[in-house]
C-alpha cells in the first residue's frame, strides 16, 4: 500500500510528489544483520530530494532513520545564526537519535543529494528495546553514532588544517569503502560544508586539498577522491604541529587552522 508525502521546511506534509513504501530488501547495516533484516521487513522507506529536511531543530521526536542511499548532513545553529555542521551520514548509518532523550530534536537532518531513509517509529523502537535479538544491535547502532561524534571532536582538536582534512578524508573513506567495497569514493558535500564541518575557511580547505593532490597523497577530480598514499595521510592526521612540514609543490608550507569569517 502506498501513500504520498512531501518533505518541506515545516516537516512532513501529505503531498503527491514522493511515495512511502515498505521495503522489499534489507538496507545496508554492516555489523547488525538482525537489525537490518527487521528494518528491511517492517519499516517504511522515504524518498528524500536534495535540500529537504527529515527533521528540524525542536521538532517533536517521532522516529529515527536508517539511511538507505544518498547522504545527509546533521547541523544546528548558534545564537548568532551561524551553522555548526556536526556530522555527515551515509548508507547504513542512523540519523535522528538526538531526539530520543529530550523528546525533541536538537539538530536538523538535511539531504545532500537524492536519498532514501528507512523510518523506525518510536513505538517500533520501544518494541525493539524488549527484544533479546534486536536490543543488542540497537545498542551497537547508538554506540556507533556516539563514536562518530567523538571523532568530530578529535578533528576540531587538531591545530593543523592539513591534519583536520586528513582525519576527515580517512574517516569518510573508511565509511564509504565499508559500504561499497570500492577504493574510490565521492564527496557528496560541498567544499563550503567541509569547511564548516572542519572549522576552517573555505579557501583554507581548497589549499589543503591542492596540497594533498600536488603531493601525490590523494587524487582529486571535482568531488571524486582516491587515497593514493594512505600511510602519508595517516602521518599528516597525527602530525606534531610543533614540527615544521616540508613545503609541497603547491607552495603550501604549513596550513594553520582558521575559523571561517562570520558575516
Amino acid at each position: 500500500m502506498h501513500s504520498a508525502i512531501r518533505l518541506n521546511r515545516a516537516g512532513v506534509e501529505m503531498r503527491a510528489h514522493m511515495s512511502i513504501e515498505r521495503t522489499h530488501t534489507a538496507p545496508a547495516c554492516a555489523g547488525w544483520p538482525a537489525l537490518s533484516m527487521h528494518i528491511g521487513g517492517t519499516c517504511r522507506r522515504l524518498f528524500v530530494p536534495p535540500d529537504r529536511r527529515l527533521f528540524r531543530i525542536d521538532d517533536r521526536f517521532e522516529a529515527i532513520y536508517l539511511i538507505g542511499s544518498g547522504a545527509f548532513k546533521i547541523s544546528r545553529f548558534s545564537a548568532e545564526g551561524h551553522e555548526e555542521l556536526c556530522a555527515f551520514r551515509f548508507p547504513g548509518e542512523f540519523i535522528g537519535l538526538d531526539g530520543i532523550v529530550s523528546g525533541r530534536h536538537q539538530y536538523e537532518g538535511l539531504a545532500l543529494e537524492p536519498s532514501t531513509a528507512h523510518v523506525l517509529h518510536k513505538d517500533n523502537l520501544e518494541r525493539m528495546a524488549v527484544s533479546p535479538e534486536l536490543f543488542p544491535s540497537l545498542l551497537m547502532a547508538l554506540a556507533h553514532d556516539s563514536d562518530c561524534g567523538h571523532l568530530h571532536s578529535q578533528i576540531l582538536g587538531h591545530r593543523e588544517a592539513l591534519g583536520r582534512l586528513a582525519y576527515f578524508l580517512l574517516d569518510i573513506g573508511d565509511r564509504m569503502v565499508q559500504e561499497t567495497g570500492s577504493t574510490h569514493f565521492r564527496l557528496p558535500m560541498s567544499r563550503a560544508d567541509i569547511a564548516c564541518h572542519l572549522g576552517l575557511a573555505r579557501e583554507t580547505v581548497s589549499r589543503a586539498f591542492a596540497h594533498l593532490q600536488a603531493d601525490g597523497t590523494i587524487d582529486l577530480a571535482r568531488r571524486a577522491v582516491r587515497i593514493i598514499r594512505r600511510d602519508e595521510l595517516m602521518r599528516i592526521a597525527h602530525h606534531d604541529p610543533n614540527r615544521p612540514m616540508r613545503s609541497g609543490p603547491a607552495g603550501v608550507r604549513q596550513l594553520r587552522s582558521r575559523a571561517p569569517p562570520h558575516s
